[in-house]
């Protein structure tokens, strides 16, 4: 209900406020159910750089290797399907038939003696739990994302002018792309060298033993850190759209933005030099990108501004 003047009162401003953040924690919540049942293949996804890194997993097939013999107890054949951590050791025994890499055929009473190895260890008896909830509840502020800042942006966009909540709601999918963008750039590039850095800077040192909670913290921290420093270029991109930072301001003020683009990276990744210049190399690319945009608004202001001369001839 509005009021005379057309403003809606404090309290009604209040109850919007509390409707918007219950549909934004529903949204999140929906997206923790859902990354929680699918966890397996998501923890199994951000594991791959591990096993592409150079003499990682064969230090764990050195140091981790647990010893265990699974044997057929019916009077029955069993097939046996062993997960990716298992191997079999060779020869094989007599009553064992190996249909697959990782499938056994195993006659009555026959056993196989296997190895389990594992790219990552366990520290205490909740870390694997803890891992999971982590894990579940920042993929799902990242995949909702989307919808809970559209949200956020409806709650807000009352109070500006309709044109200005046109051009924002215009620049919503242009900061999902950068974003996204950012979670790819560390994926298949930031995380992949900085580990190969880390393994080979710390096989200087000693042992390379990281643990699940450790490495997953160390990973999603690249991971949003990336996708969030290159999703404040689409703050910038939307200053320049909006005529409120001008093309002199960007030449200006390069040498300063560079300074804060390197002191945002620091902030935004790991203490390690080679992760913070791979996000600090695209973020003063982006400012580029930037100052290009200025010059075309320019070019396009020029052109409206000369237009009525030109029809005045």
């Amino acid at each position: 209900m509005k009021s005379n003047d057309g403003f809606l009162p404090f309290w009604d401003h209040v109850e919007e406020l509390r409707k918007t953040l219950i549909q934004i924690l529903f949204v999140i919540a929906v997206g923790f159910a859902f990354s929680l049942y699918f966890y397996q293949p998501l923890m199994l996804e951000l594991l791959k750089p591990l096993k592409n890194l150079s003499g990682f997993q064969q230090d764990w097939e050195e140091t981790l290797v647990f010893h265990k013999q699974l044997k057929n107890t019916s009077k029955q054949e069993q097939i046996l399907h062993l997960p990716s951590r298992f191997k079999m050791i060779y020869p094989l025994p007599a009553g064992v038939i190996q249909s697959d890499p990782q499938t056994f055929n195993l006659a009555p009473y026959a056993s196989i003696e296997i190895v389990e190895t594992s790219l990552l260890v366990l520290l205490n008896p909740i870390e694997g739990f803890a891992s999971v909830i982590k894990l579940s509840l920042w993929l799902s502020l990242v995949a909702t994302s989307p919808i809970w800042l559209f949200l956020l942006l409806r709650f807000i966009t009352p109070a500006v002018t309709v044109s200005l909540r046109q051009q924002l709601f215009w620049f919503l999918p242009l900061f999902g792309i950068l974003f996204y963008a950012g979670l790819i750039s560390a994926y298949y590039v930031t995380i992949p060298l900085a580990n190969q850095y880390l393994f080979a800077f710390g096989s200087g040192i000693g042992m390379n033993l990281w643990n699940l909670a450790s490495y997953l913290e160390y990973t999603l921290l690249l991971l949003l850190g990336n996708g969030l420093g290159f999703e404040l270029s689409g703050i910038l991109f939307l200053l320049i759209h909006l005529q409120i930072v001008e093309l002199e301001m960007l030449y200006q003020m390069r040498r300063y933005a560079y300074v804060v683009i390197l002191i945002l990276s620091a902030v935004l990744t790991p203490p390690d030099i080679l992760s913070q210049l791979l996000l600090t190399i695209p973020l003063c690319g982006l400012y580029e990108l930037g100052i290009l945009q200025a010059r075309w608004k320019n070019t396009l202001k020029k052109t409206h501004a000369a237009a009525p001369y030109v029809k005045s001839l």
